[in-house]
C-alpha cells in the first residue's frame, strides 16, 4: 500500500488536508524574529486576497507532496524505525529537496502575479523552514498508516 492509498482516499483525503492547514499554520505561528515576520506577513496579504488560499493551496499541492513522499515511506517500511518521524529524521534534507521541486514546479502554472511575488519573496530561506517541519509531516502522516 503507498502512501498516496493512505492518505488520498476518499474517507481520509479532507481530514489530511485540514491536518496539512493546521499544521502550516502551527509552524508560522511558531517562527520568530525577521523571517516569522516575512512569512506571516506575506500569508495574511495573501488571506486578504483569499481567505480560503491555505487549503486551496494544499489541495492544489497535496498529490504531488505525496507522490514525492511515497520513496520515503517504502524505505520507511524497509527500516527498524519504530515512528516516520524517526526515518524522516534522517532524511531531513532529502525530504525539504522533493517538497520544494513541487513548489518549484507547481508555481510555473500559477497566474496570479501576487502569489508568485510572495513566493519568489520567501523562496530563498524556504529550505530552513521547511527542513524545520519535516518532524511536522512525519506526525501529521504517522497517525494514517498506523
Amino acid at each position: 500500500m503507498s502512501l498516496k492509498d493512505h492518505l488520498l482516499n476518499s474517507t481520509n483525503r479532507a481530514l489530511v488536508t485540514a491536518d496539512c492547514v493546521q499544521m502550516i499554520r502551527g509552524e508560522v505561528a511558531n517562527k520568530s524574529g525577521v523571517s516569522g515576520l516575512a512569512i506571516r506577513g506575506v500569508l495574511k496579504v495573501v488571506n486578504r486576497l483569499d481567505p480560503d488560499f491555505m487549503t486551496k493551496a494544499v489541495e492544489f499541492l497535496l498529490e504531488d507532496f505525496v507522490t514525492e513522499l511515497d520513496p520515503f515511506y517504502f524505505s520507511f517500511i524497509e527500516t527498524e524505525h519504530a515512528q516516520l518521524v524517526e526515518h524522516l529524521a534522517t532524511q531531513k534534507a532529502a525530504v525539504t529537496e522533493a517538497l520544494l521541486r513541487v513548489t518549484d514546479q507547481r508555481l510555473a502554472s500559477v497566474k496570479q502575479r501576487s502569489i508568485k511575488t510572495a513566493y519568489n519573496k520567501l523562496r530563498p530561506g524556504a529550505a530552513r523552514h521547511v527542513e524545520a517541519a519535516v518532524p511536522a509531516i512525519a506526525t501529521l502522516i504517522q497517525p494514517y498508516i498506523s
